[in-house]
């Protein structure tokens, strides 16, 4: 019920949807690539300087039982800290604008969509085109259209919308083998 109060995209979806490529490129491989220290290893930019689970996770929790550690945060857990509270305060309006808009592992993961193992199908002559799995997609994929979609997580929300149950996957098949 909360969910469906959320507005799925961002103003601007169409270009922040690219973002997460730009952060793969930038601080996953070009950053940890060229800039390396006397040992030849670079630093993992995007871990340290965007992604704010380790903030959430160890530098808060941490922080708050340990008084030498709070004497010691400085610029960049307090960086941390408000990437992470934007993220959380678009997390309450916005459906996973994380993943959506910054994450690179997603990015990786979107890119083996199509050819995964574990894929979406559509079958055109049970389905209606009603909509319903579009709407109840929390990335706002046209299922009917792109079943596999680099953006989509695999949720099953849209197997579960369907009211024709057009949209099978590849394990569903798998199942019923046996």
């Amino acid at each position: 019920m909360f969910r469906k109060s959320k507005k799925k995209n961002l103003p601007g979806h169409r270009w922040l949807s690219k973002l997460p490529y730009v952060f793969l490129l930038l601080f996953v491989i070009l950053l940890p690539s060229v800039v390396t220290g006397i040992t030849g290893i670079g630093d993992p930019w995007f871990c340290k300087y965007i992604c704010p689970s380790g903030t959430l996770f160890a530098g808060i929790p941490l922080t708050a039982v340990n008084e030498g550690l709070q004497a010691a945060c400085g610029v960049l857990f307090q960086w941390k800290t408000v990437l992470l509270l934007i993220i959380v305060a678009l997390s309450l309006k916005y459906s996973r604008p994380f993943c959506k808009y910054v994450c690179p592992l997603g990015a990786i993961y979107g890119c083996f969509n199509p050819i995964s193992l574990y894929r979406l199908k559509v079958d055109q002559d049970k389905c209606v085109h009603c909509g319903k799995c579009q709407q109840a997609c929390s990335v706002d994929i046209p299922v009917w259209e792109k079943p596999n979609s680099v953006a989509c997580i695999r949720c099953g929300d849209c197997k579960a919308a369907c009211p024709t149950e057009a949209i099978t996957s590849t394990l569903d098949e798998l199942l019923k083998k046996r």
